[in-house]
């Protein structure tokens, strides 16, 4: 591995130490290709941070490794309480609120 990354260190000025600025820096040009996964992908589309003309591709043979959040309720809430939670829950769910819950962590 050590060997691809010398020859990769001859093409690249520097790394950043973010990959949202890695992003941020495509959309403003900086940077012309960024290696990546779906799901920054999809943050990154639902967001509006990268080019409207980017695009992307899938390579062969690769494996997913995705990030997992869980919501739970408590038993023995009253109705009233449930329809709240449910309520938030699917509010939670919905793309814009799923990209900034990617974005934190």
């Amino acid at each position: 591995m050590t060997r691809h990354l010398k020859e990769l260190n001859k093409y690249v000025n520097y790394y950043t130490a973010k990959t949202g600025t890695t992003f941020s820096e495509l959309n403003e040009g900086k940077r012309w290709i960024v290696p990546s996964q779906v799901g920054w992908d999809m943050n990154q589309r639902i967001t509006g941070g990268i080019p409207k003309n980017y695009g992307g591709f899938m390579l062969d043979n690769t494996t997913l490794v995705a990030d997992a959040q869980y919501m739970t309720m408590p038993k023995g809430l009253s109705a009233d309480k449930n329809e709240v939670v449910l309520k938030l829950m699917k509010w939670l769910m919905t793309p814009e609120m799923q990209a900034i819950t990617y974005d934190s962590g």
